[in-house]
């Protein structure tokens, strides 16, 4: 994640770690060279303080040094006056948040930066997560496992939200076959509902590569489209959108990791908040 020597570095904020630990290890990269640190574009909301994250930034950008460039999206917020969104001919819907992913190109543009760092694709290299329980129990783990499930359970009865659920963990546990979730609708072809039928049915032969089931999340053509249309609309702005959490070398490491250090219940990407072995740190 080098980012350029010759450019000032900005990103949008998005939820959650991601686009944090962008935002840090891009200060640190420019700092080790004496360069500035960079800027960074985030969404705030004065009249909609539920989704407002400011404190959060506002730490994050003092922890970095970076240089905040605030934009109040309370009038772009997704959804608002959708009536009089475009509707593009060469994809089916427009995000959400497209409205506000303008106006940080825009800001971007009259800061002075040529390339965004996002934290786009994040959420897909801890998708190994979902497999914990079986990790553990697999690998002879058993207490682990066993305070982890009743760990999992207390949450449960409190009425937190896991991701995974603690349903879904325990799927994972009993069918590791990955399921499809597609149904043999009769409009198909005799080929896909035969395809379909066949993938409800079969059990597994051999153990379940799930590293390659993860990879093959991370090439789902809507997000593929997605991140190419995201890329033609910031062209007219001069600003390339760079995203770190596809680099090949990050997303191979994460592949190789064991389910037990992507998750835990009730905490997501433990990796991020410095709660996992040092043996697990990439080194890019």
């Amino acid at each position: 994640m080098s980012p350029r020597s010759d450019s000032r570095q900005c990103r949008p904020d998005e939820r959650g770690l991601d686009s944090t630990a962008v935002a840090a290890a891009a200060a640190r990269e420019l700092t080790s060279r004496g360069a500035s640190p960079p800027c960074t574009v985030s969404w705030v909301f004065r009249e909609l303080p539920g989704i407002d994250e400011s404190p959060w930034i506002d730490a994050a950008n003092r922890a970095t040094g970076a240089r905040p460039l605030p934009i109040v999206g309370d009038d772009r917020w997704p959804l608002s006056d959708e009536a009089s969104w475009p509707r593009p001919l060469d994809a089916p819907v427009l995000g959400p948040y497209w409205r506000l992913h303008e106006r940080s190109l825009a800001l971007a543009r009259e800061a002075g930066c040529t390339a965004l760092l996002t934290g786009e694709s994040g959420d897909q290299l801890w998708l190994g997560g979902r497999d914990w329980l079986r990790d553990r129990v697999t690998s002879g783990h058993l207490g682990a496992a066993a305070v982890g499930l009743a760990g999992a359970c207390w949450l449960h009865l409190r009425g937190a939200e896991l991701h995974p659920t603690l349903r879904h963990a325990l799927g994972r546990l009993l069918r590791p076959r990955p399921l499809s979730g597609a149904v043999a609708r009769p409009w198909l072809t005799e080929w896909a509902r035969t395809r379909i039928e066949a993938e409800e049915t079969e059990s597994p032969r051999g153990p379940v590569d799930l590293a390659a089931e993860r990879a093959s999340e991370l090439l789902a053509p809507f997000d593929l489209q997605h991140m190419r249309a995201a890329e033609r609309d910031a062209e007219p702005f001069g600003v390339e959108i760079l995203r770190p959490y596809r680099d090949r070398r990050l997303v191979e490491f994460f592949l190789g990791l064991p389910a037990r250090w992507l998750y835990r219940p009730g905490e997501t990407k433990p990796l991020l908040r410095g709660h996992s072995p040092a043996a697990c740190r990439p080194r890019l």
